[in-house]
């Protein structure tokens, strides 16, 4: 399951002004912050953990998530096994 930590803001915005980023799972968005691109790539993880973690991993958002990629995960074993050989034919698991 990617994590995607995307900048919303435009281009032209200076490093040293707020960015707004979005912190995804797949195509699901989970939480928004701001930051400060000339603060580094290390606090910008902080605060993406800091929203998370504000957000709460009991949101209803991050559980559905959660649960939909737990059922994906079991039908792709499901498939695989019946494969036989337990080969991937085909299907990645983080498509």
């Amino acid at each position: 399951m990617p994590v995607v930590i995307e900048n919303l803001s435009a281009p032209e915005t200076p490093d040293d002004k707020p960015h707004e980023y979005r912190l995804r799972i797949n195509r699901n968005e989970v939480v928004r912050f701001r930051h400060r691109r000339d603060e580094g790539l290390a606090e910008c993880l902080r605060r993406a953990a800091d929203a998370v973690d504000a957000a709460g991993e009991g949101s209803e958002v991050f559980a559905l998530i959660v649960e939909r990629e737990r059922r994906l995960s079991e039908a792709l074993d499901r498939v695989n096994h019946a494969n036989g050989d337990g080969r991937q034919e085909g299907i990645a698991r983080d498509a």
